[in-house]
């Protein structure tokens, strides 16, 4: 037991631990309560960070209108003048400021280098502080590199560090300004496929128009004109229409096979299922372009425009109508379109029409178990030191790959070095015989500036563009290996 003083002074000194032990609870839990805050606070700025960058539907991130309100420092974005990467103190313009006070705002536009980056007048305006420093990082992500981001922060000693958190500030930067460069790609090219378009629409309605025009002026000269005669069978061929075919006036007679007879095998039924439409009364005039032997034994595209003469009693009396050589425009609109589906250079199959049957194959697969195909990618490697792989190389691999392996079977130019050969209905043991002697040749006449990447089979592959990407990952891999064999998957 206590003594009688001690025991009097009890209560008071249980107070004042009491207090004590108070007082440092609360001073252990402000400095939790306050790392607490300012880790919530940088929570919210980075998802604020985050989500304006990410989004890109706002201003353009070079303003810098995305920092957080929290940042109360200085910030100055410096982007590459050029692309050159070369040695050297690169140019860089500045193109965007934080400055809560507006001072700064001159510096848009001023074209600086990176030695001479954050620009002092950025430096001079921070606060002068023991903990302040101006961190300087670069814009970069993958392989984009768009500058140097200056901004002002605190070194935190007891939190993440603040250049941790700049530079995923500026890698979402850098992906901001790559994802703007993108649209605006994009929009420039929808722009000029509207000009396309609109040319084209132009273009189309002069011809369109021209065509009409002669058409009628042939029709007014009587050129080519026919009038065949129902109800006796026999038709006037015009001296212009005898001429056209390269015939004398004394050589065609006056019986519709002198037409008919001479129309290409393929386009007979077409055009005598058109004259019996007409003769059964169709509404609207005959037009139907055909080809017809002229008297070298040479075919040419023909227009064939009619129209029925009724008599009396509403029935088709006379067949009159002309006939237009247009062998020029025809031959010209089947090599536009032989054009929009090969390359130009070698004659293959170029990579719109390669998709479309690789789709085909793929949608043929899924509906037979028993189908496949095997897809090859070739590839002319350039020599070290030199861009050019030659025009003899590209030469031999062409000249090869014009070859035909089998009806079905599909090779196409899709780049400037790259060819891809589809074989059509392989088996299941993988790489086809044809497709290796082809390869094993290439190989033979062209030697080792070529790499090859083999699918022996595209099942489960979804669609047209990933059975492309994945010959591409087996000729790189083959590539990484240095193995001179063809890799096979």
């Amino acid at each position: 037991a206590l003594p009688p003083a001690r025991a009097d002074n009890a209560p008071a000194l249980r107070r004042a631990v009491t207090d004590v032990l108070l007082a440092v609870t609360k001073g252990c839990t402000r400095a939790m309560l306050a790392r607490s805050g300012q880790l919530e606070r940088t929570i919210v700025d980075q998802y604020e960070v985050d989500m304006d960058l990410l989004r890109g539907d706002g201003a353009s991130p070079r303003a810098l209108g995305w920092l957080p309100r929290g940042v109360r420092g200085h910030a100055c974005l410096g982007l590459w003048a050029s692309n050159d990467r070369g040695p050297g103190d690169r140019e860089m313009e500045i193109v965007g400021v934080h400055d809560t006070t507006g001072t700064l705002s001159r510096l848009v536009g001023v074209r600086t280098t990176a030695s001479q980056f954050p620009p002092p007048a950025l430096t001079r305006a921070g606060t002068v502080g023991s903990n302040e420093l101006t961190f300087v990082v670069p814009v970069t992500f993958g392989g984009s590199d768009w500058g140097l981001l200056a901004i002002d922060g605190t070194v935190e000693t007891r939190s993440t560090q603040p250049r941790d958190r700049f530079n995923h500030w500026a890698a979402l930067l850098a992906v901001a300004l790559d994802q703007e460069r993108l649209l605006a790609s994009l929009r420039e090219q929808r722009k000029a496929l509207e000009q396309a378009a609109a040319r084209e629409r132009a273009l189309a309605d002069t011809v369109r128009e021209s065509e009409e025009r002669y058409a009628l002026a042939s029709m007014a000269a009587h050129d080519g004109t026919w009038d065949w005669d129902v109800s006796a069978g026999t038709v006037y061929y015009s001296p212009r229409w005898k001429q056209t075919l390269g015939y004398a006036d004394d050589v065609i007679g006056d019986q519709p096979a002198e037409w008919l007879e001479r129309v290409h095998p393929a386009d007979r039924d077409e055009l005598s299922a058109a004259i019996a439409a007409q003769l059964g009364g169709g509404g609207t005039p005959l037009e139907l372009e055909h080809r017809v032997r002229t008297q070298s034994g040479d075919y040419r595209w023909m227009m064939c425009r009619a129209v029925t003469v009724l008599d009396d009693a509403g029935c088709p009396a006379r067949l009159v109508g002309t006939l237009v050589d247009v062998t020029e425009r025809k031959e010209a609109e089947i090599a536009l379109q032989r054009d929009a589906l090969h390359d130009p250079e070698t004659g293959l199959v170029n990579r719109l029409l390669l998709l479309d049957r690789l789709g085909a194959a793929l949608l043929r697969c899924r509906r037979s178990p028993s189908y496949d195909c095997a897809v090859a990618l070739v590839r002319v490697q350039e020599r070290v030191g030199d861009d050019d792989p030659g025009p003899d190389v590209h030469r031999e691999v062409v000249r090869q790959l014009r070859r035909p392996l089998r009806e079905g079977d599909t090779t196409a130019r899709t780049a400037e070095d790259d060819f891809v050969i589809l074989v059509d209905d392989v088996g299941p043991d993988g790489m086809p015989e044809r497709l290796k002697e082809l390869l094993e040749r290439l190989r033979r006449d062209v030697g080792p500036r070529l790499a090859v990447g083999v699918l022996g089979s595209v099942r489960g592959l979804r669609d047209a563009h990933e059975v492309l990407r994945e010959v591409e990952m087996v000729l790189l891999r083959a590539q990484a290996r240095t193995d001179p064999r063809t890799a096979l998957r």
